[in-house]
């Protein structure tokens, strides 16, 4: 849904009742896109972002970045100082027009008008006089890239087509009922087709809440008396998948119905939170790219590496039977011909059952033999190299994935620096540095960072430790986990350990308590989007880790395991320990 036709009606009405006569104290630009315009008791953020593009109230800033744009600069000459004389969004369109009075040069009131259009790609933000002819734009639109209408100064400023779509508060009964004539079509094709700043999802919403179906001018009129209902009554939201938030609107959505819901004071401050979420997300990706990168191309080289002692294996676990050559042609030395190419001999190893062996004419018998002891030494050689490179290749392909898994979860600042530390831990870092020339001056090393796991409390007042990565695994494990609190993990899947302390070892603990720390152990692994995830759980003691093994990786014996599919219910009983 995100920024349609009606959130920009209800941000607008919002903006109303706090910007209508306030003064434009200062205005500075962050970036090409993002524009502030500060008043008294507010910041109001003006953004032409091709993919995030909005208008909402932001946090105020003490020492924000100034970039002396040239389009800023234009907009402190004419506005700064200047009142909001009024705010009206343009039909039921993406586009929200301040009226401005400031006073020039000499002295004399002058009326700006301050366009704001929220179109994705072609989002901009123009300023003009009060008769709509262009002073200036953020983007600058000429002729030849965009014919529809040109954005630069000096020309009259046109609204963009709206593809004769009608405005659902202001059309006549008339005009809709002529629209209803021109063609049948299911109604919630039929809504956003016909009416300005309506999606489908909104009219999707209208039929499953009111069960309205008919392609009639009630069904029409009833969904108009519904949108005004949702402005009059905003509820502001924001839907998250897991962590991840994924839209939001002013109201509750039944698409989002098994999805987590936070709910906001108001329409700016969603949309404040959602797209500082949505930002922060971005930087975290960009910033464990090159750890995303770095991991999967050591995973895929001993991905391949593992395919190779795969086949070698394969190949050489047979060998002993060459071995039983060597010894058949050894026992027959004086009856075999020296210069036959191939000769049949009893097998004494099989029944005395007959076998043809064959054999390099240019040798004697007895160095055909050392021949196929050769053999039988270098496949044996192969193959118990293979089996103990195998080991180690699968315990290494083992924590690459949970690596992995880490870096696709992390969410904050903090996992970001957790996962660094980890790498750098494991050399990894310091491999990539040498093959790829990441020059790291010992001024800019900095000291590994320590951090805590992360800590709930269960419904029944029990302690939850969750390592978020294999170096803190180890400490939930062996430094906070007693031998009698209860240990979890997902079963063969890269994951959080999981421990519930006990504050007495004959603490007995509710099934519900088991459940939420499985769920935590889920919904910390590859595992969180999959149904009847199973989770093993024993007592800490059960737990061991082999020596010489990588951080994270354990064994474990007497457990009993449990079967949990991630629910939001569940996590949002779950008090965080800061």
């Amino acid at each position: 849904m995100s920024f349609d036709g009606v959130v920009v009606r209800a941000i607008t009405n919002e903006l109303k009742q706090n910007l209508i006569g306030a003064r434009i104290n200062k205005i500075f630009q962050e970036n090409k896109d993002d524009l502030f315009l500060v008043f008294p008791h507010s910041t109001l953020l003006l953004s032409t972002n091709h993919n995030y593009s909005r208008i909402h109230f932001a946090e105020r800033k003490s020492n924000p970045i100034n970039k002396t744009e040239n389009f800023c600069m234009f907009l402190r000459k004419h506005i700064q100082s200047g009142i909001i004389k009024d705010i009206q969004q343009v039909l039921l369109d993406r586009i929200v027009v301040f009226e401005i009075v400031a006073t020039n040069p000499f002295k004399e009131e002058v009326e700006y008008k301050l366009i704001i259009e929220l179109l994705g790609r072609f989002s901009n933000l123009i300023l003009t006089d009060q008769h709509f002819t262009i002073l200036d734009c953020i983007k600058h639109v000429s002729a030849t890239s965009d014919h529809s209408r040109i954005l630069m100064p000096k020309f009259k400023y046109l609204y963009p087509d709206t593809s004769g779509k009608l405005n659902i508060f202001t059309a006549e009964e008339n005009e809709i009922r002529a629209r209803l004539h021109e063609k049948e079509e299911a109604l919630d094709s039929f809504l956003p087709n016909t009416f300005l700043g309506i999606t489908s999802n909104l009219a999707s919403e209208f039929i499953s809440r009111k069960g309205e179906q008919s392609f009639t001018l009630e069904s029409i009129l009833l969904f108009r008396d519904f949108v005004l209902d949702l402005l009059e009554h905003p509820l502001p939201l924001i839907f998250y998948d897991q962590d991840t938030p994924k839209d939001f609107y002013i109201t509750d959505l039944s698409a989002y119905a098994l999805y987590k819901k936070e709910k906001k004071e108001s329409i700016s401050v969603m949309l404040h939170d959602y797209y500082h979420k949505k930002a922060n997300l971005i930087s975290i990706g960009q910033k464990t790219a090159v750890y995303r990168s770095l991991v999967q191309t050591t995973l895929n080289k001993n991905i391949k590496k593992r395919t190779i002692h795969l086949e070698n294996i394969e190949k050489s676990k047979n060998c002993e039977i060459y071995k039983q050559i060597g010894d058949i042609l050894l026992a027959n030395l004086y009856s075999i011909q020296n210069g036959s190419k191939s000769v049949v001999l009893e097998n004494f190893y099989a029944n005395n059952e007959p076998i043809t062996i064959s054999m390099d004419e240019t040798m004697n018998v007895t160095d055909n033999a050392k021949k196929y002891y050769d053999k039988y030494n270098k496949a044996k050689r192969t193959y118990t190299h293979s089996k103990k490179q195998l080991e180690i290749v699968e315990d290494e392909i083992r924590y690459l994935d949970s690596l992995q898994s880490y870096i696709e979860n992390a969410i904050s600042e903090e996992d970001v620096k957790m996962i660094k530390e980890e790498l750098e831990k494991g050399e990894y870092l310091k491999i990539r540095m040498q093959n790829y020339e990441i020059k790291e001056t010992k001024h800019s090393k900095q000291k590994n960072i320590s951090s805590e796991p992360s800590k709930y409390i269960s419904s029944d007042g029990h302690l939850i430790y969750v390592g978020r990565n294999n170096l803190q695994n180890d400490e939930v494990t062996f430094k906070f986990g007693k031998e009698n609190d209860i240990w979890f993990h997902v079963k063969d899947i890269p994951g959080s350990h999981v421990i519930i302390k006990l504050k007495d070892p004959k603490d007995l603990v509710h099934e519900e308590t088991l459940i939420e720390a499985a769920t935590l152990a889920t919904f910390f692994s590859k595992g969180r989007a999959s149904s009847n995830v199973a989770v093993d759980y024993t007592k800490r003691k059960h737990v061991k880790k082999p020596s010489g093994s990588k951080p994270g990786f354990v064994i474990y014996t007497d457990h009993k395991t449990i079967h949990i599919t991630v629910e939001n219910e569940i996590l949002d009983r779950l008090k965080v320990v800061d």
